[in-house]
């Protein structure tokens, strides 16, 4: 996290200096000027209507709809900004919660965590062959506990988890770890989520270590295990059923979109706001625009919203990852990103808040544009959008609250403009 005042902006609706914003359930769509009665036709009799009486019908209407009616919503998004730390953060606060099943397949995939980085810099020390490297330093039984932890799978032998509990333990106590963490390598940009990942789980060793552990909700919530397959679960929000569907890594296969988008409601897009000042390690090397992460999550997002199978379909978006954009910006500015290159360096009595702010809506506005580009008007779609840190478990309720009754709003306000 970064500080206060960074917490104060990730918990801010930005709609609210965007227009109106999510109004509470059945709010009806205002209009600059709204006729006092209507002309209906009841059995041939032609007779006036007070607008009043008529709206609370649609109201109700819409209400029954919108409560009998299980409204399935995508979880999309680039691989590693967060998708699917918010499908857990749902599942905890919004769902059953997590199953029996999945908390115990939990305790190794948090090892894994915590060997991926062990291994990824082993590995990056082992290119250095000097009598003074890194590894050369280390002990035989430190040696011999990296043996032991590069042979690690997640779905090792129950008999086998305590043998690599002690090697990580032996590993990450000794003065060697201080001296293998402190390296700072040129990784790929999974290889630098891997590492990232295991860091909360660094201060819980013991813990985590200890005979007969089981995860906790924080620990799931900081767990990285990307998702391959298409996850669906079920959750009720305000008396309203939703289908939430995490289609995880299956966006790259762009041919199974039309079976993935049908009978879709809302599309729910994550973004990485961190993400100005990354690259992608697959992208085309003569084009720097390309290869930015930021720029290909809004390519991606342009390309969904132009899908006739997701016409007229609403869009949230959230922008994860403030606290690293929080924290990026001290560093390196958002004009380091190409397509913000005109945007206005912070000022020398700036506070930096007021900078993150303003840099936050260059980039809310650069993707909201993303959404409606389409010339064709069965494409337009309405939009929204959030900031938030995933795993600030705090900061994500507050939001996700917000922008569900906003999902809500979109919802019953598109079936009032089809005249339910």
């Amino acid at each position: 996290m970064g500080s206060g005042g960074s917490k104060k902006l990730q918990e801010q609706d930005p709609n609210a200096s965007r227009g109106k914003g999510p109004t509470e359930f059945g709010t009806e769509v205002q209009s600059t000027q709204e006729p006092k009665a209507d002309i209906a036709c009841r059995g041939g009799n032609f007779e006036v209507i007070p607008l009043s009486k008529r709206d609370a019908a649609i109201r109700a209407k819409i209400e029954e709809e919108m409560i009998n009616k299980r409204h399935t919503m995508l979880l999309l998004g680039t691989a590693g900004v967060g998708k699917s730390t918010i499908s857990k953060q749902f599942v905890i606060a919004f769902g059953d919660g997590m199953t029996e099943e999945q908390i115990k397949a939990g305790a190794n995939q948090v090892l894994q965590n915590l060997a991926q980085k062990i291994n990824i810099l082993a590995a990056v020390a082992n290119e250095d062959t000097s009598d003074t490297s890194i590894l050369s330093s280390a002990s035989d039984e430190i040696q011999d506990a990296l043996e032991v932890i590069q042979q690690f799978n997640v779905d090792i032998e129950p008999e086998e988890v305590s043998e690599m509990k002690t090697s990580t333990l032996k590993i990450l106590k000794d003065p060697f770890w201080e001296k293998l963490n402190a390296l700072k390598p040129n990784l790929t940009f999974e290889q630098e989520m891997e590492v990232n990942a295991a860091d909360y789980f660094l201060n819980h060793v013991d813990r985590i270590c200890a005979e007969g552990y089981l995860p906790d909700s924080e620990d799931l919530v900081h767990l990285r295990f990307p998702t391959t397959e298409i996850a669906t679960m079920a959750f009720k929000f305000n008396k309203v059923t939703f289908s939430l569907k995490d289609v995880g890594g299956q966006i790259q296969y762009r041919d199974e979109w039309p079976t993935i988008f049908r009978d879709s409601h809302i599309v729910l897009y994550i973004i990485s706001i961190a993400d100005y000042c990354k690259f992608s390690k697959n992208a085309d090397e003569g084009d720097e625009n390309s290869r930015n992460r930021l720029v290909e999550a809004r390519t991606l997002l342009k390309d969904i919203c132009h899908q006739k199978d997701l016409a007229s379909r609403p869009f949230v978006l959230i922008f994860n990852k403030m606290d690293l954009f929080y924290e990026n910006l001290k560093i390196k500015p958002l004009s380091s990103c190409k397509v913000f290159k005109g945007a206005e360096p912070k000022k020398d009595d700036e506070p930096h808040e007021e900078y993150v702010e303003r840099c936050s809506n260059y980039v809310i506005q650069y993707f909201e544009k993303a959404v409606n580009s389409s010339d064709d008007p069965k494409l337009q779609h309405q939009c929204q959008s959030y900031m938030t840190s995933a795993t600030d478990t705090e900061i994500f309720l507050n939001v996700m609250q917000k922008a569900l009754v906003g999902v809500i709003d979109l919802l019953s306000s598109q079936m009032h403009s089809f005249g339910l």
